[in-house]
């Protein structure tokens, strides 16, 4: 679906619900696309009897905000503001603690900080926000801007 932009459009779910294709009407039909409810039937596969699940999507105009690309140099600028607001400067440890240990669980990280879980958890989230890790299935690991980041602080 086109709309008019070049994002794609994005949808929420708005309804969900059990129901007999025998009570699907054919306005029901038309609005899943379909010629009439023979059709929507035939496409299933399925009897008049058959219980499906209908779900209801709407539009939404939430698309995600384009954010311009940081350089690795501006990406410095803004840690070090940020370690300067804090009680004590974390940014760097965090990212050469992710970078030594990637894929290890939170829960073993964030005592290395002094941290508990949500408190690490909270502040990765902030480098990921930057474009300087990632969130891997276990743990997470720098991206190629972390690690310049990285190289950049280390100089």
């Amino acid at each position: 679906m086109s709309t008019g932009c070049d994002q794609p459009a994005r949808s929420k779910i708005t309804g969900l619900a059990s129901a007999r294709l025998g009570d699907v009407t054919e306005d029901d039909a038309a609005r899943a696309g379909f010629q009439s409810v023979d059709a929507l039937i035939a496409f299933l596969g399925l009897s008049r009897n058959a219980v499906v699940t209908r779900v209801e999507f709407a539009l939404t105009d939430d698309a995600p905000k384009k954010i311009r690309s940081l350089t690795p140099d501006e990406v410095v600028k803004r840690l070090k503001a940020t370690d300067r607001r804090s009680a004590a400067p974390w940014t760097g440890r965090v990212l050469r603690l992710i970078e030594a240990h990637p894929a290890t669980r939170t829960g073993d990280l964030a005592p290395a900080m002094g941290w508990d879980t949500p408190k690490f958890k909270s502040n990765v989230r902030k480098l990921k926000a930057l474009g300087l890790t990632q969130s891997l299935e276990v743990g997470y690991r720098l991206t190629e801007l972390g690690i310049r980041v990285l190289q950049i602080r280390r100089a």
